[in-house]
This record gives C-alpha cells, structure tokens and sequence, in this order.
C-alpha cells in the first residue's frame, strides 16, 4: 500500500485506541495500562516513520515553517507520552494528561489528512508513494505491527 493509505490506517488504529480508552465502562487498570502502552507504541511508531520516510521526501512540499511546526508537534507528542508513561493510569494526573494528548493527536491528523496527504498524493507519484510505504511496511514489521490486512495486531483496516 501505498505511504498516505499506510499512514492513515495508522491513524484510524491511534484513533481506535484513543476511543477503547473512553469507552463507557472504567477499564480495570491493568487494562488501562495495556491499552495506554499499545497506543504509546502506535504514536511513537507513527512519528517515527513519518520522520524517516515521508518527511524526507517531501522537504519541496511544505515551507521550512510548516515543516518546523510538524516536527514540533512529534515532539510534544514524545514529550506528552513520556510524562504519561512514567505515571499509572490510576494517578489523578493520568486523565487531563491523556485528554491533552488525545487532542494533539487530533490537531496533528486532521491538518495531515486534510492539507499535507492531499499534497503528498498531487505531488508525489504513486511509485515513489509505494516505495515509501514499503519502507515504513517493513519498520513496522520489525516493530511487530502487523502490515498485511491489519494496521497493527488485532486491528482490521477500515
């Protein structure tokens, strides 16, 4: 598949965890720490490949600014997640945290899907979008996500 449809599907994975979190029942919190961790893998995988693959390839895309500015969200992101991970689920401070979290994450896919993957997909030919959701296929693999069908283990595509 190609980079963007890859990415998405990453999205709808982070997003799908995000709602597991909030669903109406309180999760026990050794569930909530294992739900928690597997969104912390996901984010950090998902930043992780868009900084090694996409944003490299598409530097004449986006001024320096903007460019900045997604780099600076992934690390808030970072940032966010490594205070999370360092508290239990059950701390007070655990909630408002995740809730600032799950916003930027939010901000961060809506300004992708509705302004840079568009772009990406006028100005990037879909062999050379192929060739990099091929590379990001096979970090995530190595990572243990699953890539053929699923997003990640357990998730089917949308």
């Amino acid at each position: 598949m190609d980079a963007i449809e890859f990415l998405t599907r990453q999205h709808r994975h982070i997003e799908s965890l995000f709602d597991e979190l909030r669903r109406g029942r309180p999760l026990e919190p050794l569930e909530l720490g294992d739900v928690f961790a597997r969104l912390a893998d996901a984010l950090a995988l998902h930043c992780e490949l868009e900084e090694e693959h996409l944003y490299p390839r598409t530097r004449d895309l986006r001024p320096e600014a903007e460019q900045a500015d997604a780099l600076t969200e992934h690390q808030e992101l970072k940032e966010k997640l490594t205070d999370l991970l360092q508290m239990e689920p059950v701390d007070p401070g655990f909630g408002p945290k995740l809730l600032a979290l799950r916003d930027l994450v939010e901000l961060h896919v809506e300004e992708e899907e509705s302004e840079f993957f568009p772009e990406v997909e006028r100005s990037i030919a879909e062999p050379e979008r192929l060739d990099i959701g091929l590379a990001m296929a096979a970090v995530a693999r190595e990572r243990g996500a699953s890539v053929e069908g699923e997003v990640a283990p357990g998730i089917e595509p949308g």
